[in-house]
């Protein structure tokens, strides 16, 4: 029982501070003017080191943006169809990089009802992933499936 609080009662009071202490600030966002804000990004609010509390950010002046407890990184580009800007999921950064993009689109289709005996009409929305290739800062180029 000595042994327990001599050395393994202080080396648990010492973890759990130190994990307790694990910075939340890992996320940042990067400007169109290239600055990168370390802070805590939750949804579309931010909330950089020094701020009293977060901010709606404008996606229109961001580049990128990074959570660090998801490791997703987003970065906006051009899609290559209509030219409007959109933010996708980087999976794979580099002279290459590997992009993802969900689209939602209709979802039309019926259910067999058993104790009804007949077909009921369901309408609704389907999330599609399309993926995307850049090289450099060349347009996208969709993958075939």
């Amino acid at each position: 029982m000595k042994l327990f609080i001599k050395f393994f009662l202080p080396a648990l009071i010492i973890t759990s501070f130190i994990s307790s202490a694990k910075a939340q600030d890992n996320d940042y966002i990067i400007t169109l003017k290239g600055d990168t804000i370390k802070g805590q990004l939750s949804g579309k609010r931010f909330k950089a080191k020094g701020w009293d509390k977060a901010k709606r950010i404008s996606l229109d002046s961001v580049k990128e943006t990074y959570v660090a407890e998801d490791d997703i990184l987003k970065r906006a580009v051009h899609n290559a169809f209509d030219g409007e800007r959109v933010f996708m999921t980087v999976y794979e950064n580099g002279k290459i990089s590997l992009y993802e993009h969900n689209e939602i689109g209709p979802s039309v289709g019926a259910t067999y009802m058993m104790a009804l005996k007949a077909f009921t009409p369901s309408v609704g929305a389907v999330s599609t992933p399309y993926w995307y290739v850049a090289k450099g800062a060349d347009t996208l180029q969709r993958l075939k499936k």
